[in-house]
């Protein structure tokens, strides 16, 4: 069974043969830099780099799976908030809007993707040319919440929740449009699979995730030809229910959420992504991870992964463990 059928058939709840080595959240890592002589932050604004690093770090950590883009902040950048980069183990961080300043956000017409987002998009088209056949390619992009978070001061934000709900909904339509043309211009440029980021929308209550977030997450999940993968960050036990209902193929949680919830919310409608613990990951070793992927196969994950973007001083060979590990797995 080649890793992109092993991959489609676990999130259309078919039967494999075992897991997918696959991890849908950030895993590039200093050890994948080094062996393909790319490093952030050229790898996270130059296409080319871009998916050469995807590349690496696929094979290198024993992977199934390509995966781009390595930060969250991708689409803020191109709707004009300024990025400061780091060095090779630093994410990007935006800088986002204040309330008076947030007209100035540029959107693009239908078609049309500029900045990092038209980055990302050519990487995809690079690398799902020079990836093997059968390894399947992942594109990510943030659900219209997300971005709106990076884009928009989280405290301005948060007040109008409660007094300026209707300015809110009105740019996340904006976002949502935005976004629906930016993953399809990630489907046509060669992505087999959608991974939907939403690193905030835990700080939500569920009223407040079911009318700024959830809808318009999953308007943009209709919209893809190809499956699906939910994330949102960090203790979303209460969301699980709603996350479920936008209509994922699959949804990835991170490790302080109960698997018997988990298992509940879904009931058999979706895929369950998760949740090794990336700090656990990162500051372990060989013998750890192992038992870390034995006990969430135990637990009933149906593709045994990180639970949030991997840290990028990781060690290779707690990576391998990862991988190996899960090829070890029989079902």
């Amino acid at each position: 069974m080649t890793p992109k059928l092993r991959l489609n058939k676990t999130l259309a709840g078919e039967e494999v043969d075992r897991p997918p080595a696959v991890i849908p959240t950030q895993n590039a890592t200093i050890g994948a830099m080094e062996s393909c002589g790319v490093f952030w932050p050229e790898a996270l604004r130059e296409p080319e780099a871009m998916a050469t690093l995807a590349i690496a770090s696929q094979e290198t950590c024993g992977l199934e799976a390509v995966r781009v883009p390595f930060d969250i902040c991708v689409e803020a950048d191109s709707l004009g908030c300024a990025t400061r980069f780091g060095d090779k183990v630093d994410p990007p961080v935006s800088e986002p809007k204040a309330r008076d300043s947030l007209g100035d956000l540029e959107f693009q017409d239908e078609g049309v993707v500029v900045g990092r987002m038209a980055s990302v998009v050519k990487a995809v088209e690079i690398a799902s040319i020079k990836k093997d056949d059968d390894i399947p390619l992942i594109a990510a992009l943030g659900t219209p919440f997300e971005v709106l978070c990076t884009a928009y001061g989280f405290e301005d934000l948060f007040e109008d929740l409660y007094s300026q709900p209707d300015m809110l909904k009105e740019v996340l339509d904006k976002m949502l449009t935005m976004l629906v043309n930016y993953g399809k211009l990630l489907q046509k440029a060669g992505a087999d699979f959608i991974m939907v980021v939403d690193g905030t929308s835990q700080n939500l209550m569920p009223a407040q995730f079911q009318e700024f977030s959830a809808p318009y997450t999953e308007k943009l999940i209709n919209v893809f030809d190809i499956p699906s993968i939910l994330h949102v960050c960090g203790p979303c036990h209460r969301l699980l229910d709603d996350m479920v209902k936008t209509g994922p193929n699959a949804i990835s949680i991170d490790s302080p959420v109960p698997i018997d919830l988990a298992k509940k919310a879904v009931q058999g409608k979706c895929a369950i992504v998760g949740a090794i613990n990336v700090i656990e990951l990162y500051e372990g070793n060989p013998e750890d991870v192992r038992g870390m992927v034995k006990d969430c196969e135990q637990k009933g994950y149906d593709i045994i992964a990180p639970g949030c973007g991997v840290v990028p001083s990781t060690s290779l060979n707690n990576m391998l463990a990862l991988s190996n590990t899960i090829k070890s797995i029989n079902r």
